[in-house]
């Protein structure tokens, strides 16, 4: 009798303990009235950040920049004729959504599928190749027998010709066959000591997992089909879009592909009025395939610059239609075979610290490691020379705060090649360095890579 009660006594004293624990994770979660919200009333209700200094330090806006309210505070729609007001609050940010007919929630669910999938998969059914002529033949095999796909279609579409691509289909195979020998392993620290290292390498190569990306990538391509088709994607054809976007890549010192994106150059009205979802499709197409068919890409990865401009919400949520921004999301991160191994923001404005908080728990550590934010109190200015290298050569004109050199660019004066030479009279001595291969070399600096 008396051990049952001891028993029961010391049964109901965990009980106790657990409950106790259980109440202070919920308040921890959940928040308390009057002191800090908790993640979960956070997350659910904006209006208890009204009551958390943090946030409100988080949201002041400069009333200097023009973008920084962008008409559209106070929950005004762009079309009310209120004056708007130099601030962003948690109100606005989660209304805003709505009135983009989509949700946070949507968004959310939107971005865990395409971050999830940058990483390729491993299964046990899996077969593998040790050299890259076997695994090519391979490759080809199980596209083939497999049937999933018109690739006669996709050959059509596919702007092989716009970059001296003679045999393309096998060097789109061998690109995505690289990925797959790099996907997934360990940057080698002798190679490059910069920030995210370059692409290291399996020793086998995984032909499963290249076929799995390669048909994402055809059904992709399938689904946007209409806007590539017609007229052929060609530089002439993007030209009058290419100049609103100010993009350019270069080299750093590990020979890593470095694109610069700059939102505040981006003339936001010609671009929502004269521009058509179809021909933006058409240019990050465009692009996309210039970085998969570069040998530097795929070797050595690449790293993304974007300066953010302290640009408003409401004009960074409706620059790009959201599906489609999502669409290219989708493409740029988790179809091309091309390794991002760091990412720099710079001129955060306060919307994008909240936002990043609320995706940060649900990006993988690796992903959070490769995303740094120069601001004061994060990462200071000179952290951008631990990512590139201290050569300004990595650095193009026109990157505040940073000296530039005017050769680092090379993206545009090919771009331009492109634009004036007619079709089928492409002189391949006058390309650039950064210009594609044929397929034969591009074996050749496969197998150099491989040794």
């Amino acid at each position: 009798m008396a051990t049952f009660s001891r028993r029961r006594w010391l049964r109901s004293s965990y009980l106790s303990i657990y409950f106790v624990i259980i109440f202070f994770v919920v308040q921890s979660v959940v928040g308390q009235p009057g002191l800090e919200p908790g993640i979960l009333q956070r997350f659910l209700d904006p209006k208890s950040y009204h009551d958390y200094n943090d946030y409100h330090e988080m949201n002041d806006c400069n009333p200097d920049d023009k973008l920084c309210g962008d008409q559209h505070s106070n929950n005004q729609t762009p079309d009310s004729s209120s004056s708007s007001s130099a601030s962003f609050n948690s109100n606005e940010f989660f209304s805003i959504f709505s009135e983009l007919n989509t949700s946070w929630f949507a968004l959310l669910q939107t971005f865990r599928s395409i971050f999830g999938s940058a990483g390729g998969t491993d299964s046990r059914r899996d077969v593998f190749a040790d050299t890259i002529d076997e695994a090519l033949q391979m490759l080809k095999q199980m596209t083939t027998s497999s049937g999933q796909m018109n690739w006669k279609t996709l050959e059509s579409i596919i702007p092989f010709h716009e970059f001296d691509q003679e045999n393309g289909l096998d060097n789109l195979f061998l690109a995505y066959l690289r990925w797959s020998l790099s996907d997934g392993a360990p940057n080698p620290p002798e190679k490059c000591s910069l920030q995210g290292g370059v692409n290291g390498q399996h020793e086998r190569i995984n032909v499963s997992k290249a076929h799995r990306r390669l048909n994402a990538y055809a059904n992709w391509m399938i689904r946007a089909l209409d806007d590539i088709q017609d007229p052929p994607l060609t530089a002439e054809s993007i030209s009058h879009v290419w100049k609103l976007f100010p993009m350019k890549l270069t080299y750093d010192e590990c020979r890593r592909i470095v694109w610069w994106l700059d939102l505040g150059q981006i003339d936001l009205q010609v671009l929502k009025k004269s521009v058509k979802s179809s021909d933006i499709t058409r240019l990050f197409v465009w692009l996309a395939h210039y970085l998969l068919f570069q040998t530097e890409a795929q070797n050595q990865g690449i790293v993304f610059v974007s300066s953010l401009n302290q640009i408003g919400f409401w004009s960074f949520m409706t620059m790009l239609p959201v599906d489609l921004g999502m669409q290219l999301n989708e493409f740029v991160i988790s179809i091309i075979p091309v390794k991002t191994n760091f990412v720099l923001l710079l001129d955060r404005p306060p919307w994008a610290k909240f936002a990043f908080q609320l995706l940060k728990p649900f990006l993988g550590g690796n992903m959070q490691r490769r995303v740094v934010v120069i601001e004061e109190g994060l990462y200071p200015p000179e952290f951008v020379y631990e990512v590139l290298g201290k050569d300004n050569k990595s650095i193009p004109l026109g990157v505040e705060g940073y000296e530039g050199s005017p050769e680092a660019d090379f993206i545009n004066a090919y771009f331009e090649e492109r634009v004036k030479m007619p079709h089928g009279q492409k002189d391949r001595n006058k390309s650039s360095e950064a210009s594609t291969t044929s397929s034969t070399s591009w074996r050749k600096r496969f197998q150099l890579y491989s040794s």
